[in-house]
């Protein structure tokens, strides 16, 4: 398998390494269509926060408000907002047996802290398990890969369903 090289600027989470399987495959296994929420009106990191803690308890069985905290809690030490529209919120969470990403696209974009100060309207929010550094790596550098490429934010923009999103996340390498 060719390996690629991943280097993500200026995030504290993401140093530069090499990674030997397709970016997006990870990722869509962590986020199947059932993760994925279109125009949710949710107007704040709170509101979104709240949401993704909630979905992710109904599957995992992980306490929503430890969710919700350990979101908040890395959020509190730096934003996760990429720029261009998007951010990747994560947290690693105590108890959680496997990494979890859930796909949010706001009904209308909202302040996020993001460098290029524009507001943001598309998330993935990422649980991951406390333990396992690699994956957290890996699935981080995977959202923000798919999230680095102009085609797959315009298309994850105009898709009318998760199974299109899920699509997306698929093919984008």
């Amino acid at each position: 398998m060719q390996t690629q090289q991943a280097a993500i600027g200026g995030h504290p989470d993401l140093p530069r390494r090499r990674v030997a399987t397709p970016a997006a495959i990870r990722l869509a296994d962590a986020c199947p269509p059932d993760n994925i929420l279109l125009d949710v009106p949710v107007e704040s990191a709170i509101q979104l926060f709240d949401l993704a803690a909630r979905h992710i308890e109904r599957g995992s069985g992980v306490p929503a408000e430890r969710i919700r905290t350990e979101l908040i809690r890395r959020e509190q030490l730096g934003s996760t907002g990429l720029g261009q529209g998007v951010a990747i919120p994560h947290a690693r969470i105590d108890g959680l047996g496997s990494a979890v990403a859930l796909f949010v696209r706001a009904l209308y974009p909202f302040a996020f802290n993001a460098p290029d100060r524009k507001p943001v309207r598309e998330f993935i929010v990422l649980a991951l398990p406390k333990a396992d550094d690699r994956a957290h790596l890996e699935l981080l550098a995977d959202a923000a890969r798919c999230f680095s490429d102009r085609p797959f934010r315009q298309a994850s923009r105009d898709a009318l369903t998760p199974d299109e999103i899920h699509r997306l996340m698929q093919r984008t390498h």
